[in-house]
């Protein structure tokens, strides 16, 4: 290397050729680095080949706090049946709903994952991917008084699985984003899976209702009146904790849409909600 720059620096024509190379590199790297202008935005493509070449490539969005969607809760609680007038819900109440529905998951999930650990009792504490079935579920709910009071009049595991009951894929993916946070090294079926989230919005509907008939005549359903209807339905610790939850995502909802307003007011592109 010292050799050829002592070569390059007693050769005037050799100093030359490299001092336009580099006058050539720093023209071509403002030219691409240089923040385009609104109407270049517009055209689309320069901006676009300038952020590739400079590594500006967008960070990945923020994500949410809540695996479950927020949008099926919401239609639930603006529905009134038997009468043409709905009373659309606030975002918080939508929120907060969203976050017993995800509580109510987690709880079962976290006591059919004890049954099915208690039918591998060779696995201990050791990494061992085990399975959460129908069974596993009726289980955790027969034995949990506050579970089967909530999920009463609903529809049984095995009866799930014997009609082989399949929801939106969509939505059994949040059943299973939260039985990765509760058990990682646990899978789900899929019959399980869709039972789990059908009798969590039922339950969440039937919240939803007495709600509704706690605002008769309310302009807008706010998560007061969803706090008093779920007082209703569920009882004992399982209302206690669902209450903390509900609140608990209400107020980390609102954070998740203040990021992602900012994101896409400074990147652009879509929200998608969780799920």
């Amino acid at each position: 290397f010292a050799a050829a720059m002592d070569a390059i620096a007693a050769s005037p024509m050799l100093l030359g050729a490299v001092a336009a190379a580099g006058l050539c590199a720093v023209v071509v790297r403002r030219y691409y680095c240089t923040a385009s202008s609104p109407s270049e935005d517009a055209k689309g493509s320069k901006g676009s080949r300038r952020s590739s070449v400079c590594g500006g490539t967008p960070p990945p969005p923020p994500t949410r706090w809540l695996k479950f969607p927020v949008e099926p809760v919401k239609a639930a609680l603006a529905q009134r049946k038997g009468e043409g007038k709905e009373v659309m819900p606030t975002e918080g109440a939508a929120a907060y709903l969203t976050g017993v529905q995800e509580y109510l998951c987690a709880e079962v999930l976290e006591l059919s994952g004890k049954e099915a650990r208690d039918e591998h009792p060779g696995s201990g504490d050791a990494v061992v991917c085990v399975e959460i079935l129908p069974r596993h579920l009726t289980k955790a709910v027969v034995r949990d008084p506050e579970l089967t009071a909530a999920f009463q009049g609903l529809r049984s595991p095995a009866e799930a699985c014997l009609r082989l009951l399949i929801t939106d894929k969509k939505r059994g993916t949040c059943v299973s984003e939260v039985l990765k946070q509760v058990y990682p090294e646990m899978v789900i079926g899929e019959s399980a899976r869709s039972w789990v989230y059908e009798v969590t919005f039922a339950v969440c509907e039937r919240v939803a209702s007495r709600a509704k008939a706690e605002a008769p005549g309310a302009s807008a359903l706010t998560s007061k009146h969803v706090e008093k209807g779920l007082k209703s339905v569920l009882k004992g610790n399982l209302a206690n904790h669902a209450l903390h939850e509900g609140m608990k995502a209400r107020v980390r909802f609102r954070r998740d849409e203040e990021k992602m307003s900012k994101y896409l007011a400074k990147y652009g592109g879509s929200s998608n909600n969780s799920c």
